[in-house]
């Protein structure tokens, strides 16, 4: 029963991580000048050194321990979803209320030299000493000017400040026609940017989300024809190490994740590159405390893994392994576990996998749902619709490019295609769909007789060994709902 004029759609549910960037106070410290990309700071006066006498002898107080840093992890880990999340929030007001002030002579140098830098950023040439500081000079503005805080009060002036870096980017080197020259040239520019985007990360959360934006357009060969591009070399490790820093709030992470996407959607991301992104994901959603909608993004990123499993020992199936123990973790809220059932149909795959496993999971997954459905008070709840949909393209492909995998370098979606002989994934599909429809159109209570049937093929057809991957623990078993309870149909 094919669904295809469904959109997969983001509700505002979903986007409540914009909640823990809300909140604006007052200023966390004095506006700061920096240059070079970081904070200038003054050491203090000689007379308060440690160990040191004033005029008549006496000795000096000892110095008083540094104030953390904004933002950084606490020293203990929160440990109920509450404190969690009330941290989140902390980190995010202290971040926002950072403030930093460009130093006048940025300015200065770059308005003497805008014309000659725009020319030669055009031009494309290796540029000698002078041409080269006049290039670190245009740059060094750009960069900088995302992370003042005059530019970033007006929102206007702080988006034109982002499209203005962009556009430069992407003309770097345009002028220039071989190939090569211009790749050569444009790897000097974006590893010049790249370093000036690093130093942004210490700043406020806005230059951090920004920074992390600009980092997917380090393009060094850009697309063309179709043919995916070439990133700056060092983009994927910094994504890498920004997901694995504790101190970078969850605001700050999502963002990665984002990019993370779309530099697997465009880039020529090498197995290596997919595994260390699928592997800092899965790390994330293993935390216990994180919020639905992060979650749901970083599920999202592991569906754009294409690889099957790292090509160097111990050659884990990396993105399947992560979204199979994620979905059985009953601890988790719903929407995010379906949304990890779309991944086991989507993500990278081999013949090694069996699918009879992760179809009857997904299948017992939506018993789970539509039993929840029936209890639910509001039923015109977009999350489920949203479950519904990533059940349905678990199993299902949205269109006939999905089913194929066209373009050349993409992968059949759904069950139904990847193991299209398996009898298990066609009546796993089979039973749960009336369900799935149900939920995707309606928004009345699901019948005893519809649940429980698929309740009874989910009991009936468990497999034997839940072994789903050499390389993947077997599926954990949560407890089993009751077929059908509380605000079903007749």
């Amino acid at each position: 029963m094919p669904i295809t004029d469904q959109v997969e759609r983001w509700p505002a549910t979903l986007l409540r991580v914009v909640l823990l960037i809300a909140t604006v106070g007052g200023p966390l410290t004095n506006a700061r000048a920096f240059d070079e990309g970081a904070a200038a700071g003054q050491s203090a006066p000689p007379a308060a050194a440690a160990g040191e006498g004033d005029a008549t002898g006496k000795e000096a107080a000892k110095p008083a321990a540094p104030k953390p840093l904004p933002g950084i992890a606490p020293e203990v880990a929160p440990t109920t979803k509450d404190d969690y999340l009330r941290d989140q929030r902390r980190r995010v007001q202290e971040l926002r209320r950072l403030q930093m002030t460009m130093t006048p002579q940025v300015l200065t140098d770059y308005q003497k030299v805008q014309r000659d830098f725009r020319s030669l950023l055009f031009q494309g040439d290796m540029p000698k000493q002078k041409d080269l500081e006049t290039i670190k000079t245009g740059l060094k503005f750009m960069v900088l000017s995302l992370s003042d805080k005059d530019v970033q009060a007006v929102p206007l002036d702080f988006e034109n400040a982002v499209k203005k870096l962009r556009n430069e980017l992407g003309r770097a080197g345009a002028g220039k026609i071989n190939p090569a020259a211009k790749a050569k040239f444009r790897e000097l520019v974006m590893g010049e940017t790249f370093t000036l985007l690093q130093g942004l990360m210490k700043h406020n959360l806005l230059a951090r989300s920004a920074a992390i934006e600009v980092l997917q357009d380090l393009e060094v060969v850009p697309s063309t024809g179709g043919a995916r591009l070439t990133m700056y070399d060092k983009v994927d490790d910094e994504l890498v190490r920004i997901m694995m820093d504790k101190d970078q709030p969850d605001a700050v992470k999502v963002r990665v994740a984002n990019t993370m996407v779309n530099y697997l959607e465009k880039a020529d991301a090498i197995p290596q590159i997919q595994a260390a992104f699928a592997r800092a994901v899965a790390t994330e959603l293993d935390k216990p405390f994180l919020d639905e909608s992060y979650q749901v993004f970083l599920l999202a990123t592991l569906e754009k893994v294409t690889i099957a499993r790292e090509v160097v020992a111990p050659q884990q199936a990396i993105a399947i392994c992560a979204a199979a123990k994620f979905l059985r973790n009953p601890s988790f809220e719903l929407l995010p576990r379906c949304r990890a059932a779309r991944v086991l149909g989507r993500a990278g795959y081999d013949a090694q996998m069996n699918f009879d496993v992760l179809a009857w999971a997904t299948a017992d997954l939506a018993t789970e749902t539509a039993f929840k459905f029936n209890q639910a008070q509001d039923k015109k709840d977009q999350k489920w619709v949203l479950c519904a949909s990533y059940l349905y393209t678990a199993f299902h492909h949205w269109d006939r490019d999905e089913a194929t995998g066209r373009p050349a370098d993409a992968l059949p979606k759904g069950f139904l295609n990847r193991a299209d002989k398996s009898e298990v994934v066609r009546e796993a599909y089979n039973s749960a769909i009336p369900l799935i429809h149900h939920m995707l159109f309606q928004t009345k209570g699901i019948s005893r007789n519809d649940l429980g049937k698929l309740f009874q093929w989910v009991t009936a057809n468990k497999p034997a060994n839940l072994k789903f991957d050499p390389s993947c623990p077997p599926l954990a078993m949560p407890a089993a709902n009751p077929p059908a309870q509380g605000g079903g149909g007749n």
